[in-house]
């Protein structure tokens, strides 16, 4: 294959350029959110057993194959561990995620806009929030883009990696393979090209990972995916009536926030004034539907499957949707995607009442949190204040080594309204009752740190 002089320069502007400013801005932040848990946790009990393949301790095993923690453990072992070396360990996988991210724009876009489809997708938030963390969806959105061009350029040898890509990364990537074949299936079908044998010849590796993962899994643990003494097992729980249809709403929240409502607003306006798109973006609603398929039974039920990242695959596939449609349309006016692009940069700047929760991990609009963090963890010491008598929540209740890799093995104490006499809450905190926020206001506020939206404060009883 030859390659253009132009094709050289895309790259660098939309494969390289990207990571290198994503890595530029985020290098020395410490873990935030579920980065917490599967990566610094996970990689640092893979670094204590110098990378032995060993199962985790069952209080940090979420049924998941921990491939991400032992990628870490590993990078750690070679490079040394800390914060700028976690970071660098995310580059490879976001440049693969920008490669396909750019091969599947070219693939979708027409000449007269050959680049537009590609910014819109970059600035996509919730991606672009994950990419400044330490995050497996990293991987999983790159393993699933990989997957997505290799279906389309029918380069079916190629599956094989990305499969085995996505069973290693998490459960949630074999949902996301699932849907993807189920896509396969489809065209191939319509094509008269698919064949089961041959199909599940080239996805013979990521099957044999997946069942001897879980098989040996299961014969040590005696149990797959969960268990009742697990910490997250109230997550997987199954929701009366009145939950289930309100898991509907929130649903709908994830996927229309932060700016992603306009996308859905103009598909609607785009399929009205003309019919026949529909009709001509037809395989793009058919892939769509089959991830709705695969996620729809699994999450809906369930009382903790409803974070905006889980949804990532969904929202781009509607960025394509709402390209396609556009650009098929013959009426639709030229400043729609425009319109998009508005919506992604300023969904950045939303923050919501103290008393909604708010995905912290699906914007940019926390960074401004780690500065604060530190600031304020500061503050503590300087005032020799012992952290194991602070309340504190979710995201910041591990130990020093595991957020900031700083040696540190104290952490803050789950909070107590009751029991605590100091106690730190931020607005990034979503466990925190309306009562409770309510009871807050009564307690001292010793120190106060706020920027952009985003505050920390030591409160005192």
């Amino acid at each position: 294959m030859i390659y253009k002089k132009e094709d050289f320069i895309y790259a660098i502007s939309f494969v390289f350029l990207p990571a290198a400013i994503l890595f530029a801005v985020s290098y020395d932040f410490f873990f935030f959110w579920d980065s917490v848990q599967l990566a610094s946790r996970h990689a640092h009990w893979f670094y204590e057993h110098n990378c032995s393949f060993v199962f985790l301790h069952p209080d940090m095993d979420s049924g998941h194959i921990p491939f991400w923690g032992y990628y870490l453990a590993f990078v750690w072992l070679m490079l040394g561990k800390s914060l700028l070396i976690s970071h660098l360990s995310v580059i490879p996988w976001l440049l693969m995620y920008y490669f396909f991210l750019w091969k599947i724009s070219a693939r979708f876009s027409n000449q007269a806009y050959p680049y537009l489809l590609n910014v819109l997708l970059i600035l996509e938030p919730v991606m672009l929030a994950q990419s400044v963390l330490v995050s497996p969806d990293i991987m999983l959105m790159a393993s699933f883009l990989a997957h997505w061009y290799f279906i389309e350029t029918q380069k079916f040898k190629w599956r094989s990696v990305s499969a085995s890509l996505l069973v290693l990364v998490s459960l949630r990537g074999v949902m996301v393979l699932i849907a993807m074949e189920l896509y396969l299936a489809y065209i191939s079908h319509k094509e008269q090209k698919y064949t089961i044998v041959r199909n599940l010849f080239y996805l013979l590796p990521a099957i044999t990972i997946i069942l001897y993962y879980q098989f040996a899994h299961y014969l040590y643990f005696s149990w797959i995916g969960w268990h009742s003494e697990s910490p997250w097992s109230d997550s997987f729980s199954l929701v009366y009536l009145g939950d289930f249809l309100r898991n509907h709403i929130i649903f709908a929240w994830r996927i229309l926030d932060y700016g992603r409502w306009i996308v859905w607003f103009l598909i609607f306006i785009l399929m009205i004034r003309n019919q026949k798109t529909v009709f001509k973006t037809k395989l793009i609603w058919i892939l769509l539907f089959c991830f709705l398929l695969i996620f729809y039974p699994i999450s809906m039920p369930r009382s903790g499957l409803m974070a905006h990242r889980y949804f990532l695959p969904i929202s781009l596939i509607s960025v394509v949707l709402f390209y396609q449609l556009w650009q098929f349309s013959e009426r639709a006016s030229k400043r729609m995607p425009y319109l998009v692009i508005i919506s992604f940069v300023t969904a950045h700047f939303w923050i919501y009442p103290a008393h909604i929760s708010q995905g912290w991990d699906a914007t940019l609009a926390h960074i401004p949190y780690y500065e604060l963090k530190k600031e304020m963890n500061s503050y503590i010491k300087d005032n020799h204040l012992d952290i194991v008598n602070i309340g504190s929540d979710f995201p910041d209740l591990a130990s020093g080594e595991i957020i900031f890799l700083d040696g540190e093995e104290k952490s803050f104490k789950s909070y107590s309204l009751e029991s605590d006499s100091l106690l730190i809450y931020s607005n990034i905190f979503n466990n925190f009752t309306d009562n409770e926020l309510n009871e807050l206001v009564h307690w001292q506020k010793w120190h106060v740190l706020k920027k952009n939206g985003i505050e920390i404060i030591l409160y005192k009883k």
